[in-house]
This record gives structure tokens, C-alpha cells and sequence, in this order.
């Protein structure tokens, strides 16, 4: 008997201990969990607050630059380019964004400052690919024109900036107002058109110089009338 109950003993012993590992081992990734959650939560809100509050730190422009000299065609040709490109969607992009505001459910402060991130990045990889901002030491009449449209290009997308503003702060709201309103009104339009026609859908219109078209009579059961009577 004293041999069965040393055994019980341990084996309860051993229950126990093997209970109280469990539970340590639950303890410990029941934290790491809590620290991955909060930390994944933590990082989430930062990158919230960087879009939406506007903080932003660009990245320093990388990649081939052209010659020092600047006499290559091909290179300025595309410095070139790249100019005229930054140029047309500045104003494209300007004007087109309160069009797609009053067509669609967007919301033009985010895409203006989203975008207007991304085509501040491509102004400045033009300045380092083409070397705008640094001094020759030679002559460089193409570079020396292209210089004070690079910097004007900066100005005009402040200046289109504050358009944006402009719009956002005085019309954005009221268009989205009379959308939902006109919305309404076309909702309120087709119940009426739907409780006139008994639920069954609009007759097409008549064409000029024809009868409109009218729906056949309820057949009552019996034979046609003949014809001629």
C-alpha cells in the first residue's frame, strides 16, 4: 500500500508541476502576443497620422545623373521631357481634380496632399538627374534656361495648392450637398414613374409622326369580335 500511494503521490506531484508549466508557458506568449498586437496597432496609427496630418519625409532623389558638361541632346532632350511632363499634370491634375469631385464621392484634400507628395518627389529627381541646383564650371546655355522653369514649376505648384484649398474650403462641401440632394430628388422621380406604371417599367417614347404605343387590353375570356362589325 505504501508503494501504490508513493506513486499516487508523484504522479500528482508531477500533474501539478507539469499544470504550473503550462500555465507559465500561456503567461509568456499571452504577452508576446499583447506586445506584437500593440505594437502592430502603434504603427498602424502612426502611418494614419502621417497621411492624414501631413507628415512626410521625402526621400533623397537616386539613379544616373547626366554629364557635368550638359552637351549630350539626348540627355537634355529628356531633361527636357521631364519638365514638360511635371508642367501638363500640375494643371491637369489641378483642374481635373474638382471635376472628379463633383462626379464622384472623393475626397480631394487626401488625393491633392497624396499626390501632390509624389509629384514634389518627381520635381526633385529632375533637379538631381539634371543637375539644376548645382554651378558649371563651363558654359551650359540650355542647363541655365532650363534652371529658372524648374524653380518656377516649384512656385506654380504652391500657387495651384492654394486653389485647391480654395476649393476644398469653399465649394467641396456644397457639391456634395447638391449631389445628395439631386440624388434624392432622381430617387423620388423614378418611385413616382414606378407608381404610375403599376410596376411594370416605362413604355418606350413614341417616335415624331407615330401613335405612342398602348398596352393591349385585359381579354375578358370569350371569342374576338370579328372583323367588320
Amino acid at each position: 500500500m505504501a508503494g501504490v500511494e508513493d506513486t499516487v503521490s508523484n504522479t500528482t506531484t508531477y500533474s501539478a508541476e507539469g499544470a504550473r508549466t503550462v500555465r507559465r508557458w500561456r503567461k509568456i506568449f499571452t504577452g508576446a502576443y499583447l506586445a506584437f498586437t500593440v505594437a502592430a496597432a502603434g504603427w498602424a496609427l502612426l502611418s494614419l497620422l502621417a497621411v492624414h496630418c501631413g507628415y512626410y519625409v521625402p526621400s533623397e532623389p537616386q539613379g544616373p545623373r547626366i554629364g557635368v558638361a550638359a552637351d549630350d541632346p539626348a540627355e537634355l532632350r529628356r531633361c527636357h521631357r521631364s519638365l514638360e511632363r511635371l508642367l501638363v499634370d500640375l494643371h491637369d491634375t489641378t483642374f481635373s481634380l474638382q471635376a472628379r469631385a463633383l462626379k464622384y464621392d472623393i475626397d480631394p484634400a487626401t488625393e491633392w496632399r497624396n499626390w501632390s507628395r509624389a509629384w514634389t518627389q518627381r520635381w526633385r529627381q529632375v533637379n538631381h538627374r539634371c543637375r539644376l541646383s548645382e554651378p558649371g564650371d563651363g558654359p551650359r546655355p540650355i542647363l541655365e534656361r532650363m534652371r529658372p522653369v524648374h524653380a518656377a514649376l516649384a512656385e506654380l505648384q504652391l500657387g495651384y495648392s492654394g486653389v485647391v484649398d480654395r476649393f476644398i474650403e469653399r465649394y467641396a462641401d456644397r457639391l456634395r450637398q447638391l449631389r445628395s440632394e439631386l440624388r434624392t430628388i432622381r430617387a423620388l422621380i423614378d418611385r413616382q414613374r414606378k407608381r404610375r406604371s403599376g410596376g411594370r417599367p416605362p413604355m418606350p417614347a413614341a417616335s415624331a409622326g407615330e401613335e405612342p404605343q398602348r398596352p393591349p387590353p385585359a381579354s375578358s375570356g370569350g371569342p374576338p369580335p370579328p372583323r367588320g362589325t
